[in-house]
Protein backbone atom coordinates (compact mmCIF):
# COMPACT_ATOMS: atom_id res chain seq x y z
CA UNK A 1 0.00 0.00 0.00
CA UNK A 2 1.15 3.81 -0.89
CA UNK A 3 1.83 6.13 1.60
CA UNK A 4 -0.62 8.55 -0.39
CA UNK A 5 -3.56 5.21 0.57
CA UNK A 6 -2.48 4.74 3.67
CA UNK A 7 -3.13 8.65 4.40
CA UNK A 8 -5.76 8.32 2.56
CA UNK A 9 -8.12 5.56 4.67
CA UNK A 10 -6.54 7.11 8.06
CA UNK A 11 -8.56 10.49 6.81
CA UNK A 12 -11.49 8.84 6.17
CA UNK A 13 -11.07 7.01 9.28
CA UNK A 14 -10.74 10.33 11.19
CA UNK A 15 -13.66 11.96 9.46
CA UNK A 16 -16.36 9.05 10.22
CA UNK A 17 -14.80 9.63 13.75
CA UNK A 18 -15.83 13.54 13.69
CA UNK A 19 -19.16 12.93 11.92
CA UNK A 20 -19.90 10.18 14.82
CA UNK A 21 -18.87 12.71 17.52
CA UNK A 22 -21.04 15.05 16.10
CA UNK A 23 -24.07 13.03 16.13
CA UNK A 24 -23.19 12.14 19.69
CA UNK A 25 -23.19 15.61 20.33
CA UNK A 26 -25.93 16.36 19.16
CA UNK A 27 -28.16 13.96 21.08
CA UNK A 28 -26.33 14.33 24.23
CA UNK A 29 -28.80 17.39 25.24
CA UNK A 30 -31.35 15.22 24.78
CA UNK A 31 -29.64 12.65 27.47
CA UNK A 32 -28.67 15.27 29.77
CA UNK A 33 -32.07 16.39 30.11
CA UNK A 34 -33.79 12.95 30.51
CA UNK A 35 -30.63 12.55 33.61
CA UNK A 36 -31.71 15.48 35.26
CA UNK A 37 -35.38 14.93 34.99
CA UNK A 38 -34.48 10.79 36.52
CA UNK A 39 -32.16 12.83 39.36
CA UNK A 40 -34.93 15.52 40.02
CA UNK A 41 -37.21 12.25 40.20
CA UNK A 42 -34.93 10.54 42.84
CA UNK A 43 -34.23 13.34 44.82
CA UNK A 44 -38.33 14.04 45.46
CA UNK A 45 -38.80 10.19 46.19
CA UNK A 46 -35.61 10.46 49.12
CA UNK A 47 -37.21 13.58 50.86
CA UNK A 48 -40.52 11.92 50.88
CA UNK A 49 -38.92 9.00 52.41
CA UNK A 50 -36.81 11.03 54.81
CA UNK A 51 -39.91 12.94 56.14
CA UNK A 52 -41.56 9.68 56.51
CA UNK A 53 -38.54 8.01 58.58
CA UNK A 54 -38.61 10.69 60.66
CA UNK A 55 -41.73 9.77 61.97
CA UNK A 56 -40.58 6.84 63.32
CA UNK A 57 -37.53 8.66 64.62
Amino acid sequence: MSYNARTARRGTARVRKFALSRITNRESPHMDIERINAIGSLLTDLSERTQALRGYL
